[in-house]
């Protein structure tokens, strides 16, 4: 089953993400730590939604699959 956007952003909000990690740690030139934990608590609103954004949402399964098929490890999968 396909989650809503709102389904989705809800999911999102109680998880650490790839992209989270990288500005937490100060690696992102987008995001950082206070942006991250201002988004996960509610405190600022939601990005509007932009095409990159669709399609890296769209790609996250194909990507996901490669990536354990490529490195033969356990990966954890989210239906999204």
């Amino acid at each position: 089953m396909k989650l809503t956007r709102d389904e989705w952003l809800k999911e999102r909000r109680g998880s650490i993400g790839g992209s989270d990690a990288a500005a937490i740690m100060g690696l992102s030139e987008w995001s950082g730590p206070y942006a991250i934990w201002a988004a996960k608590t509610g405190q600022i609103p939601e990005k509007p939604d932009t095409e990159a954004m669709r399609e890296g949402r769209d790609l996250e399964q194909y990507v996901g699959s490669t990536e354990k098929r490529e490195f033969s490890h356990k990966t954890t999968e989210t239906e999204r």
